[in-house]
């Protein structure tokens, strides 16, 4: 079998009982919308939460008051938060493994370096 999504499954994998859309996933989600906010306070400043994934990707890149390459490199960061998360969803799905919120959140700050 080549274990492909049926086109209506679209519950969200940690089984939250909602629909798994971009927004639900990386802001939103039980699980996986933890991991920003654990990057946040890695990092040592604090965010809300945004409404959406792109409001809290323009946040973090508009964020102010520091050297021209902190916004650069928080965009950087973010993308290796949905890196990291679309890898765990197929680990999951594909060979029935999970891994804990930390791990998750270590492995975007070791490539973060």
């Amino acid at each position: 079998m080549r274990q492909i999504l049926a086109i209506n499954n679209q519950n969200c994998i940690v089984n939250c009982v909602l629909n798994e859309d971009i927004d639900h996933l990386f802001v939103k989600c039980d699980f996986y919308g933890r991991i920003l906010p654990l990057i946040s306070s890695w990092l040592g400043f604090s965010t809300t939460s945004q409404g959406n994934l792109l409001d809290h990707l323009t946040h973090y890149g508009g964020l102010r008051g520091y050297s021209k390459n902190v916004p650069l490199a928080l965009n950087i960061i973010c993308l290796f938060v949905v890196w990291i998360i679309h890898k765990e969803i197929n680990k999951r799905f594909f060979q029935h493994n999970e891994e804990y919120l930390q791990a998750l959140s270590e492995n975007v700050k070791l490539p973060s370096f």
